[in-house]
């Protein structure tokens, strides 16, 4: 095996022979420059750091950056780091500098899954639940997926939990532990979770119900800029669950929401401006809303729109999305 410092100089000849190395007294910091500097253990962790940094740009034509760091992965990956297989996963996955191939970001995924690199269980763990580039398996998803999550992984803790909750390779849904991995992702900030907590507290899905709480956790998901959560914040205020009724904070959440495209929410808007909560009463500006939720196949918009056409009375509407 080639000692360290005589593949950091192969691999620097390759770069300057690419072109990559910039000359002249002011000038980027090159990616062999760089590398130069780093203790690194082996040669696959070696050229893994190096395809990392030409993947990110650090010195690099852009026009070049996929290809360098493309085929410096696949040599890592190949020389069995874990680190550059799920880096080459990913790739696939997403289509960057190459053509999507999520068979290809499976396989991958598996070699580094095999040696216990935890992002890549949680990768592959969802290329099961969603049966991308691989046959859907529910099983294989909780086995790979459930150790990772025991281990506090935010992501794995989240789609564990949907998959406890929705009763996907259980014999039954298990809502209490739903409730509890999507709680361990949550407390570490992560959005979906702390919506998905916000509704089971507001519900009383494997949890005591506790608008108070669902209200704290919607909260959370909302200044993350989470659509469903600043809409239900918008039912909150508008129904006064866990909170005092306040048409203008309703409404406020609910444009929040609706300009970003939420049906339920366009609906809602209408619904507020027909019978003038907490704005001033404007069929017109009503009709508006429904218009834009209907145009996206909400059904109580294409009824709203149908009964203020015959000028009919609404009846308000405001449940939750989940």
């Amino acid at each position: 095996m080639l000692m360290i410092q005589n593949l950091k100089m192969k691999l620097c000849v390759v770069v300057l022979l690419m072109g990559l190395v910039f000359s002249g007294s002011t000038r980027a910091v090159t990616p062999a420059e760089a590398f130069a500097e780093v203790d690194i253990d082996s040669e696959a962790e070696a050229v893994n750091k190096l395809a990392g940094l030409y993947f990110t740009g650090q010195g690099v034509e852009q026009a070049l950056e996929k290809m360098a760091s493309l085929s410096l992965f696949q040599i890592a990956a190949n020389l069995g780091c874990a680190e550059a297989q799920n880096n080459l996963g990913c790739i696939y996955q997403l289509g960057e500098g190459v053509k999507k191939n999520l068979k290809q970001a499976a396989y991958w995924y598996q070699l580094a899954a095999d040696q216990g690199h935890e992002n890549a269980q949680v990768n592959l763990g969802i290329m099961y639940y969603e049966g991308w580039g691989v046959k859907q398996c529910y099983m294989t998803a909780i086995a790979l997926l459930q150790p990772v999550a025991d281990a506090g992984h935010a992501e794995a803790c989240f789609t564990l939990a949907s998959l406890y909750e929705n009763g996907f390779g259980t014999e039954q849904c298990n809502l209490e532990a739903a409730y509890y991995y999507y709680k361990v992702a949550g407390e570490q900030g992560h959005t979906r979770s702390q919506y998905n907590l916000g509704v089971m507290r507001q519900k009383g899905e494997g949890i005591e119900q506790d608008y108070g709480i669902a209200l704290s956790w919607y909260l959370s998901a909302a200044e993350k800029g989470d659509i469903d959560a600043l809409y239900n914040l918008g039912v909150m205020y508008h129904q006064g669950l866990g909170v005092k009724q306040d048409y203008t904070a309703a409404i406020a959440y609910y444009k929040l929401a609706a300009d970003q495209g939420h049906a339920k929410a366009q609906n809602n808007m209408g619904v507020m401006y027909y019978h003038g909560y907490g704005v001033c009463k404007s069929v017109s500006e009503a009709r508006f809303w429904f218009k834009l939720a209907e145009s996206q196949g909400d059904a109580e918009a294409r009824e709203s729109l149908r009964l203020t056409s015959q000028e009919k009375g609404l009846r308000l509407r405001g449940r939750l999305k989940r």
